[in-house]
């Protein structure tokens, strides 16, 4: 592929990039594993590896995000941890 038609490529995939963080999906994460596979077979074009990259980019960030901690969780065995020790040392 010549230089020109990279350069087309990646404008085109650097103007179709949403400006707002985006949501992982499983389609989203299918589509990695696609292009994944097309890349260990060697046949990933390099407008695939510009979209594969960027959607490396979408999965860490939303894996990442404070949003992903279970922290309603944590909160709830914090309090029943606090309750078992104040139980037990009378108070």
């Amino acid at each position: 592929m010549d230089t020109e038609k990279i350069a087309e490529s990646v404008g085109e995939i650097l103007l179709d990039r949403p400006t707002e963080p985006m949501e992982w999906t499983e389609e989203l994460n299918q589509r990695r594993f696609a292009l994944i596979d097309k890349e260990i077979q060697g046949t990933l074009t390099p407008a695939e590896t510009f979209e594969l990259a960027d959607l490396t980019r979408i999965m860490r960030e939303n894996v990442d995000s404070e949003a992903n901690f279970p922290l309603e969780g944590v909160k709830a065995l914090h309090r029943k941890l606090l309750e078992l020790k104040n139980a037990n040392s009378g108070v």
